[in-house]
């Protein structure tokens, strides 16, 4: 861990700790040591790695007991993982070599990472739902219920076992109770109601066995988050729709799409899978969609009507990008309360056009904390 050349608050030092425990990651495809499975008695293991992971949560309350800044307030935390993104494709990590630090100009990130601490040591999973398993349960994928990660909605929970817990539960303490939301792509599993997955898993939608008037068993409500706005795959697969609270959320009934692209009003939007989801699914508006999604979430936590704006918050965005189908808007809004408009479409090479617009995302979502500071508690942002 390294420190940015202003100074940085107390805060950090605590949470860097506490994500240091969750084994941070943004999904870079790096190595993770895997026990071999002919070895392992798994019942025997999972009810073992059940104990150990009571024992670690149990210590990460105690830790976050001691999370309070030097004012006696909670640290907000606000944090964004984009989606099969390289350390070399963000600065702070080889800013020295030219193979990289030229290929996007990312002034917004550029600046948390001098202002803040970069992480240097980090473990994660080469696929997409296992390293999402470890960052929410701090726990390596195999002691989660699949070893390999639990992918769909289907007939089965979630990936966290029982007696496992979130970060996000881990932070609604007695002593203090974080306001939590999750904004993006879940991956992690989840059981339709009311018996599970019955047919195609490509037209679950229009299916009459499925009850999507009911949340989903095992989704962000059940882990912790008071509020959450997902989608199951992210942008690559069916269903091509947005469950909030884990209740199906469309706004165009249901639409079977086939496998190509549309030409949307943001964008070009790709349907890499064909299957059925929202008629107004658009790919290349995905990523505005959880920016404003997180902006109303830190709005409406604000706000002082709404009885929350005195709790620190934790805010979980999971963008779309880096991941394929690459699929970026025309333009994207640089900032909030005016038109300035940033091309996007065509400015760089794909996949790079892509990671220079999550800087801009970067931007949108943490300037509600940088302008409307009604919070007692002092931004963070990991």
């Amino acid at each position: 861990m390294k420190e940015g050349n202003s100074q940085w608050r107390p805060s950090f030092v605590v949470t860097s700790l506490i994500l240091r425990f969750l084994c941070v990651c943004v999904n870079a495809r790096s190595a993770t040591v895997f026990l071999n499975s002919s070895m392992i008695n798994h019942e025997e293991y999972a009810e073992l790695a059940n104990r150990i992971h009571y024992n670690e949560l149990r210590r990460l309350e105690r830790v976050s007991s001691l999370m309070k800044t030097q004012s006696g307030s909670y640290p907000n935390i606000l944090l964004i993982v984009a989606d099969d993104l390289g350390t070399g494709d963000v600065p702070g990590y080889f800013d020295d070599d030219p193979t990289y630090a030229t290929k996007v100009n990312m002034p917004h990130l550029r600046k948390m990472v001098k202002n803040g601490v970069t992480f240097t040591d980090a473990h994660s999973s080469p696929l997409c739902a296992p390293s999402r398993y470890m960052l929410l349960s701090g726990n390596y994928p195999h002691r989660g219920r699949r070893p390999y990660g639990t992918w769909a909605l289907g007939s089965s929970q979630n990936q966290f076992r029982r007696r496992q817990r979130s970060i996000a539960q881990a932070l609604q303490r007695k002593q203090v109770r974080y306001d939590t939301a999750m904004m993006g792509k879940w991956h992690m599993g989840g059981k339709i109601m009311p018996d599970g997955l019955i047919g195609n898993q490509h037209v679950m939608l229009s299916n009459p066995d499925h009850n999507w008037s009911q949340p989903f068993e095992g989704g962000p409500q059940d882990i912790g988050f008071d509020t959450s706005f997902i989608s199951d795959k992210g942008v690559q697969g069916a269903p091509y729709a947005f469950f909030r609270n884990g209740i199906l959320n469309l706004r165009n009934g249901i639409k079977y799409w086939k496998r190509r692209e549309y030409e949307m009003p943001m964008g070009i939007s790709k349907i890499p899978k064909a299957g059925e989801g929202d008629g107004e699914w658009d790919s290349s508006a995905y990523n505005m969609l959880l920016v404003n999604e997180t902006a109303n979430f830190l709005d409406e936590h604000m706000d002082p009507k709404n009885g929350r704006n005195n709790d620190p918050f934790f805010a979980y965005v999971a963008l779309g990008a880096v991941h394929i189908p690459h699929s970026p808007p025309y333009y994207f809004q640089v900032n909030d309360g005016d038109n300035t408009l940033q091309p996007v479409a065509g400015e760089y090479p794909v996949p790079f056009m892509v990671s220079a617009m999550i800087d801009s995302e970067f931007h949108r979502s943490y300037q509600p904390m940088q302008f409307k500071r009604s919070s007692a508690h002092s931004p963070l942002l990991s």
